[in-house]
This record gives C-alpha cells, sequence and structure tokens, in this order.
C-alpha cells in the first residue's frame, strides 16, 4: 500500500500522481471467492484527489450517461435519465451496489422503479470500471457509498473510457473536521474532473481471483498465468495483455528474512 505524499520510483522519467489499492476485493481473495483485482493507477503530478476520509457516494456511468446524471439528483431522476439516454425502459436498465446496510434505502428505490439491482460484496473499482465500459458491460451505473480511495482510482478509468463520474464525501462521526483541515469541503460535490484532473491517466489491473472483469492467476508447470487491462488516455486505448511467469524468475528478488521482496522502485511501473 502507499501512504498519501509517499515517494516511489528511481526518480527518472515523468514524475506522476499514483494510486494503488493492491487487493481490490480483500475478503473475496481471501476466500477464494470471484473477482478480486490488483490495480494501479496513475495521472500528471498534483492531479488526483486525495484525503484521509474512507469513504464517498459515488455514482459512474459510462459515455452515454455522460452529463445525464447527477449525484445531487434523485435515484429515480438518475435511473430515468439514463435510461432515457441509452433509449431503453427503466427496467432494462442494471444498477450495481456494494451491498452495505448504508446502501439499502438507494437499493429500497431502485427497487420500487423497476431498474435491475445488481449487488457485490466487494470490488468496488472493478464494478466501477465496468460500469463506464458500457459496450462490454452488464452494469449500466455503478452508485452509493463505497471506498474513496476506491474511487479515485476508479475516476482515473472513467477519465480514460470517455465515461462520467461524480462523487461527495460520506462522513463518518468526527470527520468533518478531518476533511476541513484537508481543506476540502465535506458537502462539495466531486466532479470527474475534481478526483482526476489531469487529460493524461492510466489504470492497469490484473485479476487475481475469476470474475466477470479479468481472469485469476493460474498456476501450471512452474508457470503463473496472468490477465490484465491497460487503460490510457494517452494513446485512446484499451488493451488485455495474458502475462505468462516463470515462477523461477522470482529468485532474482532480493529477499529480506528469507522471504522474496521487490525493490520499492520496483513498486510502479
Amino acid at each position: 500500500m502507499l501512504y498519501i505524499g509517499e515517494h516511489v520510483g528511481t526518480g527518472d522519467g515523468p514524475a506522476m500522481d499514483v494510486a494503488v489499492d493492491p487487493i481490490d476485493g480483500t475478503t473475496l481473495a481471501s476466500k477464494g471467492g470471484h473477482g478480486a483485482i490488483s490495480v494501479v493507477a496513475a495521472a500528471e503530478r498534483g492531479s488526483l484527489f486525495h484525503t484521509h476520509i474512507a469513504y464517498m457516494d459515488k455514482i459512474i456511468v459510462g459515455p452515454a450517461g455522460r452529463g445525464h446524471v447527477s449525484i445531487e439528483a434523485s435515484v429515480e431522476d438518475n435511473v430515468r435519465a439514463l435510461a432515457k439516454a441509452m433509449g431503453r425502459p427503466v427496467t432494462e436498465i442494471t444498477v450495481a451496489l456494494l451491498e452495505r446496510d448504508r446502501n439499502d434505502d438507494y437499493v429500497n428505490r431502485l427497487r420500487e422503479i423497476g431498474a435491475r439491482v445488481r449487488l457485490f460484496g466487494d470490488g468496488d473499482v472493478a464494478n466501477g470500471i465496468i460500469a463506464a465500459l458500457e459496450e462490454r458491460s452488464r452494469i449500466d451505473m455503478l452508485m452509493g457509498i463505497g471506498g474513496a480511495t476506491e474511487g479515485v482510482v476508479t475516476a482515473c478509468a472513467v477519465k480514460c473510457l470517455g465515461g462520467d463520474m461524480q462523487g461527495r464525501l460520506w462522513l463518518r462521526e468526527g470527520e468533518d473536521e478531518v476533511a476541513r483541515s484537508e481543506g476540502i469541503d465535506p458537502n462539495k460535490v466531486l466532479a470527474l474532473n475534481d478526483l482526476c484532473r489531469s487529460e493524461l491517466a492510466m489504470l492497469a489491473a490484473t485479476g487475481v481471483t475469476d470474475g466477470e472483469f479479468l481472469q485469476g492467476v493460474s498456476y501450471v508447470r512452474g508457470h503463473a498465468y496472468t490477465q490484465s487491462i491497460i487503460i490510457s488516455s494517452l494513446t485512446d486505448t484499451m488493451r488485455m495483455v495474458d502475462g505468462k511467469h516463470d515462477l523461477r524468475s522470482f529468485s532474482n528478488f532480493p529477499s529480506v528474512n528469507g522471504q522474496a521482496t521487490a525493490h520499492k522502485e520496483h513498486a510502479v511501473s
């Protein structure tokens, strides 16, 4: 895990902000569940939103929904606006939400208007990216309260994919002062350009366990096989990369207390 303000890298090359989620879906990975990924996002130096507040209320859509939804609008109005923009009835709009008590009101209101609800236990980043992919996705919108750091990571992908995203910090007791000490208005609506101000951004994610988004790591005869996605606004591309890794190569890394470990400069590539 990287901490706010921590410096990594060799010092060569362009200066960048980096946001890391070592495992998006920690519980999924620990139980062998579906959909855990490892993800890193980067953008020009000074362009990524950062805060010590843990949670953020979010709404994410793909390119068709850009400019049609607002976190200040009601759940019902947002779904109807997206349905109209996509040329579909409300009953064919699928909304993904993190399955937590704090999102129960969203879920109930979505069901009342007949929208499709897709609940997920973990995997905030993966489901946000899936919502922004649009043409490859079974999810049309992500909404609800999830991780703030995960929101910033996802914003880089949404920026690259031409989608739209808005957020607002969701404060627990005592966190109002934390936000203000960081110079953040806790009630401010965070537009996509607040979360990722740079037009040059990228995201790379690798599957940890099998999921709808990416295949997980598998081991066959001394090799590890991985599947990754690389999304870049610089080249306006989305690449899928299948990797084969010789497990013997890990012995080349220096060891600490008998355990293989990478140099800090290898943490970001």
